[in-house]
């Protein structure tokens, strides 16, 4: 998804965004499945690493939501 589009086609109907962009610091998730040898430590080096991840600026790189508050005018 892409605020910025989503902010165009609304001011194009009218409405007037007061903000858009991506919220909710760093987050990973991942099913239990069968995994290889690599996957498997792999996902455990993340899973350690999460925690430091989260002190990272919003971005659309990573952050999971994205969103977009706007009125009519």
């Amino acid at each position: 998804m892409n605020p910025v589009l989503w902010k165009k086609q609304l001011e194009s109907m009218g409405y007037t965004v007061k903000w858009h962009g991506y919220f909710g610091n760093f987050d990973f998730w991942a099913d239990k499945q069968k995994r290889n040898l690599f996957n498997k430590v792999s996902l455990k080096a993340i899973n350690k690493l999460t925690p430091l991840l989260k002190w990272l600026p919003n971005s659309g790189l990573y952050s999971p939501y994205c969103g977009i508050v706007g009125t009519r005018k």
